[in-house]
């Protein structure tokens, strides 16, 4: 297993080749330091994760809830357990990914990329993947792009477990997640189709909530103009999250070892006419660009 190390003045990121994953990463101030990701004592435990802790997800991030895809009228069976596909199959959380290039300086970055090849998890087209981590003052920047060689479904979402202080609870973390819906799931949660008005429902967040008794597994439909932000009153730290994506599921575990804020297109998109659509043409290139912003007030 290979591992890549930046550094700037504020933050130091570990990532490691096997599902591009971070395995530290470090704010650095005039306090001290804090890790602000769940990381496993070992390298090499990654390899018995199953929670595609830090990675890259995909070939599509959240759900799939049908035991086959359609395009171009061909279907392709996927894998399923109890009828759903969850991000991708055996996915890219555990594949072996090959360094592409690295900088140093003040703004570092790192690429790296894989080669999915045609039916790998049931989907056509060879799909060239990369994901670039940026280091821009206190900001991690991640970016993650695909092209294929034929039409094909991409939406991928980076899968990082983020904490803000030593805790083992999530209730006194205060969210702010600007959206005005939220997804509405079934017990597999898997996508009703309808979009749900957060106006008066515990999932209200558009001010800052402290999460409290609130459990979160949670496709939000956001304001892209705005920040997801989570901040500790234990540590004064904060997360602050920008993309270009639609959707953002925040993800709060009965672990409790971090939170997620997984940005991608919409769950389950095959399946629902109404969401926006996660085909990906030969020619065309995927883009997702989440900056991830921490500071401590």
């Amino acid at each position: 297993m290979k591992e890549y190390n930046l550094e700037n003045e504020y933050l130091s990121l570990t990532v490691i080749d096997f599902g591009a994953r971070i395995h530290k990463l470090t704010y650095k101030d005039s306090v001290g330091t804090q890790e602000v990701v769940h990381s496993l004592e070992h390298q090499q435990d990654h390899l018995n994760d199953d929670t595609s802790l830090n990675a890259v997800v995909g070939r599509f991030a959240g759900r799939i809830c049908s035991n086959s895809i359609t395009l171009n009228e061909t279907e392709y069976p996927i894998q399923t357990i109890n009828g759903v596909h969850l991000h991708g199959g055996v996915g890219f959380s555990k594949r072996v990914w090959k360094l592409q290039s690295m900088t140093s300086g003040t703004t570092p970055s790192i690429t790296l990329s894989y080669l999915s090849k045609h039916l790998e998890d049931g989907y056509p087209g060879n799909l060239n993947v990369s994901v670039t981590y940026t280091l821009v003052e206190k900001s991690l920047e991640v970016k993650l792009e695909a092209q294929s060689d034929t039409t094909t479904l991409v939406n991928l979402t980076h899968h990082a477990y983020f904490k803000l202080d030593n805790s083992n609870k999530f209730d006194h973390l205060e969210f702010t997640i600007p959206a005005t819906y939220f997804i509405e799931t079934n017990e597999n949660l898997c996508p009703t189709g309808n979009l749900i008005s957060v106006e008066g429902h515990p999932f209200d967040f558009n001010k800052p909530k402290r999460l409290e008794s609130t459990q979160l597994d949670t496709s939000f439909v956001i304001d892209q103009s705005k920040s997801i932000e989570v901040y500790s009153p234990k540590t004064k730290m904060r997360i602050k999250a920008t993309t270009n994506q639609p959707t953002a599921v925040i993800y709060t575990p009965e672990s409790c070892v971090g939170f997620c804020i997984e940005t991608q297109n919409f769950t389950d998109s095959p399946n629902q006419e109404g969401f926006a659509s996660a085909i990906l043409k030969k020619g065309e290139v995927y883009s997702n660009l989440t900056r991830y912003e921490f500071s401590r007030e």
